[in-house]
């Protein structure tokens, strides 16, 4: 309750300027609109942006997969190699990393923290399966890792292909737009325009 005080306090601050700056009607009516979104409005766009995360593209999976490999190869355990990864790698995956570093920190096990990640990013489920796996069972996950980088490589490159051909087929439309207009006016303007003496003679 101390915090929810302190946090009302804070936007009634902030949106006293505009009473100061407009003594009137209009000053009180943006105040309290100021009052009204930073109260309502961005507690709104911040549960948005939990629910909508950031997506995790292939390169990012590949990228992890790679370095979380070189972690493993050189000795280090899962949770040095997260660390590793989240060393070295972008966002929006260097978030993720770290919120699952902080949960095993907290004393939750690698494999559900794992499985918190994999149900917010679909995308990077199946390596995460096979880490959790790996960690369950004793097994090594270097191979199976290397299996799920190839795929993602793969689904990449295929990924890329496909824009390239949407691409083509968009830019088709600018092309039409620009040249229509010239080709109707160089060859059918000219051919109707002979045509219709013709057409007038006869009536």
């Amino acid at each position: 309750m101390k915090f929810l005080r302190t946090y009302e306090f804070r936007n009634l601050v902030l949106s006293l300027p505009a009473l100061f700056l407009w003594t009137n009607l209009a000053g009180a009516f943006l105040s309290i609109l100021l009052f009204a979104f930073l109260q309502f409005g961005i507690p709104i766009v911040q549960r948005y942006d939990r629910n909508h995360p950031e997506e995790i593209s292939r390169d990012n999976v590949c990228e992890f997969i790679e370095i979380f490999l070189l972690g493993t190869n050189a000795g280090l355990t899962k949770l040095e190699a997260f660390s590793l990864v989240l060393e070295t790698t972008s966002e929006p995956l260097r978030s993720e990393i770290s919120r699952v570093i902080s949960r095993c920190n907290m004393g939750i096990g690698l494999t559900t923290s794992l499985s918190y990640t994999a149900e917010r990013y679909p995308i990077i489920a199946p390596v995460l399966a096979a880490i959790s796996r790996s960690e369950i069972t004793g097994a090594p996950v270097t191979s199976a890792l290397e299996i799920d980088l190839m795929l993602n490589r793969a689904q990449a490159a295929n990924e890329v292909l496909q824009r390239v051909r949407s691409l083509s087929v968009k830019c088709v439309l600018p092309l039409g737009i620009c040249f229509l207009p010239a080709f109707f006016l160089i060859t059918i303007v000219p051919i109707i325009a002979t045509l219709l003496p013709s057409i007038f003679s006869k009536v």
